[in-house]
């Protein structure tokens, strides 16, 4: 038998893999990230698109949302920027909650007329 120090840790997936795959189930169980992909797909893509059309189209939303989400991670991990964002979170919260809010006022707004 081996010794406890050379066992195989429980978990086979790499240290890397990890992040990036709870990172994919995070995003593609977001609401938000589904009605951007459905958006994308229904404004594009119609009954007489070509297989071809369609394959172009996923690629660059994947590539697309990869690029995005790879460069979000890259600044946010920047130690300046983290702690500027630590430091400044209740702010960016307040501020952010209110402009959702007055989007979704002026959404029932907008419905109502």
């Amino acid at each position: 038998e081996d010794p406890p120090a050379a066992k195989k840790p429980q978990n086979s997936q790499s240290p890397r893999r990890t992040p990036l795959v709870k990172g994919l189930l995070t995003d593609l169980s977001n609401p938000k990230s589904l009605l951007f992909y459905t958006t994308v797909f229904a404004v594009v893509l119609n009954t007489n698109t070509s297989l071809i059309i369609r394959l172009v189209v996923g690629f660059n939303i994947v590539a697309v949302t990869f690029i995005y989400y790879w460069v979000i991670a890259s600044l946010i991990s920047q130690r300046r920027l983290h702690s500027y964002l630590v430091s400044y979170q209740r702010a960016l919260s307040a501020i952010t909650a209110i402009v959702l809010i007055y989007f979704g006022i002026s959404l029932l707004w907008w419905i109502s007329h």
